[in-house]
């Protein structure tokens, strides 16, 4: 929830909301070409769901959810979902981390999903992939080892959408992980810098 609603053109500061920021069909109007911007709570994130376009610009962001809470499995510090495409121009320096323990991608973008990074970038972005119980992707797909239902250590496949990078410099830091059994998945991209 926020705590008081910006003004039609203000920059959105994601330090003002207390649950992080959840943009779907109810209120994409709300955001669609906006910017955001400010240093989150380590349990918030932002996510894009309900099969929405969206265009955003993050400007100086920080969302580092290293060490939120263990409840929000596989949250990453922006998740993509349900047949979404996001639109994001890059403006300052911004760091995106993913939950250690839960495996969350620094941008999560699963099958069926769209991520394009604009030409009109010109600014930086870190995006760091959770180490933990399972890793993930610095830009791409969550976990691959954690099972939801019963909370077991199985094999589970990721996937993964389609992105494409336009502008910006981005450096995309894929997590470590360990695993029980005989479950060894290594998909991460261990370091990836675009000078575009």
């Amino acid at each position: 929830a926020l705590k008081g609603a910006p003004a039609p053109d203000e920059k959105i500061d994601i330090s003002k909301f207390d649950d992080g920021i959840k943009i779907d069909g109810n209120n994409r109007n709300d955001y669609d070409y906006k910017t955001i911007t400010g240093t989150s709570s380590p349990d918030n994130n932002l996510i894009i769901s309900g099969g929405v376009t969206l265009h955003l610009t993050i400007e100086n962001l920080v969302i580092n959810r290293k060490d939120g809470s263990y409840s929000n499995l596989r949250y990453g510090a922006i998740e993509i979902r349900d047949n979404s495409t996001l639109y994001l121009t890059l403006k300052g320096n911004n760091t995106l981390n993913g939950n250690d323990e839960s495996g969350g991608a620094g941008i999560r973008v699963e099958a069926g999903n769209t991520l394009i990074i604009t030409e009109e970038s010109d600014g930086s972005l870190k995006a760091i992939g959770g180490n933990g119980r399972g890793s993930a992707a610095g830009i791409g797909a969550g976990n691959c080892n954690y099972s939801a239902e019963g909370g077991s250590y199985d094999q589970i496949k990721p996937s993964l959408g389609t992105i494409i990078v336009r502008g910006g410099t981005i450096e995309a830091q894929g997590g470590n992980s360990y695993t029980s059994g005989n479950v060894v998945l290594t998909f991460s991209i261990v370091s990836l810098k675009l000078f575009l």
